[in-house]
């Protein structure tokens, strides 16, 4: 494509060009241009304006409440005295002209350049001038504006909003080990790049200092940046709401404005829209929604048409218009109000500042975690280099590493982050951005949390809600025993559930080295399940395929306390240290050799906001991995499968059996004991009985409506893994299973009550007499149960 056109009325999106609205058209121009001459004295036959065209709710002047000092006073005065009807009525509609001049004459002493009233646009926020400029620009698909990468979505978002124009965000990569500054021959490259494929580049957006990225560019950087513009006939984009907000020593904020100004000729082509907000700074004011707009080059057809936008708009609101005007415009050594200004302002900033480097030097202390300097703005952007496994379980859930991480720091430690991932990133790097902006007072604390989190993380020895919690049930048999978390320093204490705990047969000595405990007096004794019998030898190895998660790390341990269990075989993709004792797949045949019972808790749990059909996506893959090494390495071990859905995981691995020809469906069992478990307790606590002696029988499936009782999940595992365990020793067991079935017509999986034996399924019991109700719950069921088996057999035959 050849080279982008000099920016002019002409080449602008015809639609905003065809764009009319008389209400704020020529003849409120003009009025305008009549009000600024009487306001100046001028003698135009009649001495004032009557505004006719707009109606408006004007608002009384308030007075001046006395306890505020003289220049507050003369400042509120003199808004409401050129806010033609207040703060209630509408300005014009590119600002009030009192508001505007203050921006302007705030503009003109940081740069030391003359800043023209006519180019400010008062604005809700800097939001709305990307707004604008995006509409004039965007034509077709073919336009195209350049991005910073890392970027602060609003540039994607809005050009995603303007599909009926199709334009197109062209990223350029910031260079993070030059501290996030950019290259001009890299923009040059990427220039080209998009014209060989056909697009016509428009802008270049740069956000300055950076967000996410916290850098302050290099004013060589600036000169290079407007100079590309001048030679490829590109709009220049300045996003400097964090002007203020500059930190390391050795930098300092430079407009754009005052970089154009300063080259004079070579930069009199550039277009400049540079833009600024009351969000950020020192101030923080983001509710209020007040910014600016300066556009310097632009030409007068260009800027007509924007004055078109902003009037289809009304105006921006005025409280907003009045905080951007004191922002550029604060008050001044020797007025009253200065020396409080002052003070609270720099001890802000300098709290900013102190909190910028303490958030860096704990990031970069973390092993596997590098962080630029935040040099300005409010953001670091660390790197994350995580483990291979976490790598690994980050592909097989469908979700980006850096994701999982932020969200397991959210639920470990309440810390919010926001992954990388949704700013962009070079491909095969992970980040997070994280504020700099909790209280100073509590920084310390928080950086503390998050390094021991991240520790716990990439070695994966913190603890699971469900295994803590374990441990805390049995600690509370002696009630002089305090348990806290290793990682939050909670003391979470479920103790109620320890009758549960105590039924289990055959637990071995419980050991304590994995808790903190404070008195040193737990009782040793051995927990049993009482009604059972043990067998007095039992050879038997089973393998966990997913130890290391939140079920498999409890349900390993239940079972390595299991006499039964001669020989315990762990297996994840991560390597737990103390967990997993088999690692990746190159050691699933060691794992799985031999084994005589299978249990399947691999995949991820069902989260907040997570559908089943979500839970599906991500753990059918794993289930039918794993079902393979089943088929080749133990072949004739029975399989309990606990990873969801059920409903459909069981399927999945029975069509796999099938297809190596190894399918017994006597031994292919899905856990539904929860249910059980569940419906039990529920009986139980409502009619004042001991759990041990109820016995509701659970049918259909393992999901929502699919449940039906007829009248918790790491117990529920280990307990019908020691059923399994016990009908092989020939003990008469009796357990709800979820399993191929013929007990329900055209529901060729099922849940019911079956008779355990030494290979497996020895016998499906009946389903007895159904009450109204109960019968009503099957055939409710029975279209969701369908699907959920339909989903199954079809992933496993089409994968």
């Amino acid at each position: 494509m050849s080279k982008t056109p000099t920016l002019d009325v002409s080449n602008i999106n015809p639609n905003v060009v065809a764009a009319e609205y008389a209400v704020r058209g020529a003849i409120a121009v003009k009025a305008q241009q009549h009000g600024e001459k009487l306001r100046n004295g001028e003698d135009l036959g009649f001495e004032s304006l009557v505004q006719c065209n707009i109606g408006a709710l004007l608002l009384e002047k308030e007075e001046a409440k006395k306890i505020f000092p003289d220049d507050v006073l003369a400042r509120a005065r003199e808004y409401l005295s050129n806010i033609k009807g207040g703060t209630g009525a509408y300005s014009e509609s590119k600002g009030a002209l009192i508001c505007r001049e203050h921006v302007a004459k705030g503009i003109s002493e940081r740069d030391g350049y003359p800043c023209e009233v006519d180019n400010i646009w008062l604005t809700d926020g800097a939001s709305a001038s990307v707004n604008y400029i995006m509409r004039i620009l965007i034509r077709n698909q073919n336009d195209a504006v350049l991005v910073p990468i890392p970027q602060y979505p609003l540039y994607s978002a809005t050009l995603s909003l303007y599909g009926m124009y199709g334009g197109t965000m062209v990223g350029y990569y910031l260079e993070e080990q030059d501290g996030w500054q950019c290259t001009v021959d890299k923009l040059r490259q990427t220039i080209q790049q998009a014209r060989d494929s056909g697009k016509c580049p428009r802008a270049i957006a740069v956000i300055n200092p950076g967000n996410p990225t916290g850098q302050v560019l290099d004013r060589e950087t600036q000169i290079g940046i407007v100079k590309l513009c001048a030679e490829e006939n590109l709009v220049l984009i300045a996003d400097e709401v964090y002007q203020c907000n500059v930190y390391a020593d050795d930098k300092e904020f430079f407009s754009f404005k005052r970089i154009v100004m300063e080259m004079g000729e070579a930069a009199k082509s550039v277009p400049l829209l540079s833009m600024n907000s009351i969000s950020k700074g020192f101030f923080g004011e983001c509710g209020r929604r007040g910014g600016y707009m300066e556009c310097v080059n632009f030409p007068q057809g260009v800027k007509d048409q924007l004055y078109k936008l902003a009037s289809i708009n009304l105006c921006p609101n005025i409280n907003g218009q009045i905080c951007i005007a004191m922002v550029m415009n604060p008050p001044k050594p020797g007025e009253a109000s200065y020396e409080l200004y002052n003070k609270e302002k720099m001890a802000i900033l300098d709290s900013l500042k102190r909190r910028a480097k303490l958030v860096v030097e704990s990031l970069n202390a973390m092993e596997g975690v590098t962080c630029n300097r935040v040099e300005g703005a409010l953001y670091a952007f660390p790197r994350l280099q995580l483990p291979k496994y976490l790598l690994e379980q980050a592909e097989a859930s469908g979700k980006p590493a850096d994701f999982n991480y932020c969200m397991s720091l959210l639920d470990q430690t309440g810390i919010v982050t926001v992954p990388g991932s949704g700013f962009g990133q070079e491909q095969g790097t992970l980040h997070l951005r994280t504020t700099i902006l909790p209280p100073e007072t509590d920084m310390q604390a928080l950086t503390e949390r998050w390094k021991k989190f991240h520790q716990a993380y990439i070695h994966h020895t913190f603890k699971s809600t469900v295994y803590f919690n374990f441990l805390t049930m049995i600690a509370c048999q002696n009630k002089t025993v305090a348990v806290r978390c290793p990682v939050t320093g909670r003391r979470p204490g479920n103790a109620r559930s320890l009758s549960k705990i105590n039924r289990f047969h055959g637990f071995k000595s419980i050991q304590m080295n994995d808790v903190s405990v404070v008195h040193h007096t737990v009782s040793r004794r051995s927990i049993c399940r009482g009604s059972r019998t043990q067998p007095s030898v039992v050879c038997s190895k089973v393998a966990v395929l997913g130890a290391a998660g939140g079920i498999g790390q409890p349900l390993s341990m239940l079972l390595k306390m299991n006499n039964m269990v001669t020989d315990l075989a762990l297996y994840d993709i991560a390597n737990v240290a103390g967990v997993s004792a088999y690692t990746g797949p190159e050691e699933l045949e060691a794992a799985l050799t031999g084994a005589e019972l299978v249990i399947i808790p691999a995949g991820v749990p069902r989260k907040p906001g997570m559908t089943r059909d979500d839970l599906f996506n991500i753990n059918a893959g794993i289930v039918k991995s794993l079902a393979e090494g089943v088929t080749k390495y133990c072949p004739n071990a029975i399989v309990n499968i606990i990873s969801n859905p059920v409903n459909s995981t069981v399927p999945i691995t029975c069509e796999v059996m099938k297809k190596a020809g190894v399918y017994d469906p006597k031994k292919i069992m899905g856990v539904t004991t929860l249910d059980i478990v569940r419906a039990n307790t529920f009986v139980a606590e409502a009619k004042g009985l001991d759990v041990k002696d109820v016995n509701v029988p659970v049918i259909g499936g393992h999901a929502g409506e699919t449940i039906l009782p007829l009248l918790s999940q790491a117990y529920a595992a280990a307990r019908m893994a020691e059923s399994v365990l016990l009908a092989k020793a020939g003990e008469k067991v009796i357990e709800c299973t979820y399993t191929e079935s013929t007990m329900v017509p055209d529901l060729p999986y099922f849940s019911s009550q079956v008779v355990l034996g030494p290979e497996g399924i020895a016998e499906f019991l009946p389903l007895g007499d159904l009450s109204p109700a109960e019968q009503d719950g099957l055939e409710k069921m029975k279209p969701l149960l369908t699907k959920n088996i339909a989903a199954g057999v079809e992933f496993a035959s089409n994968n």
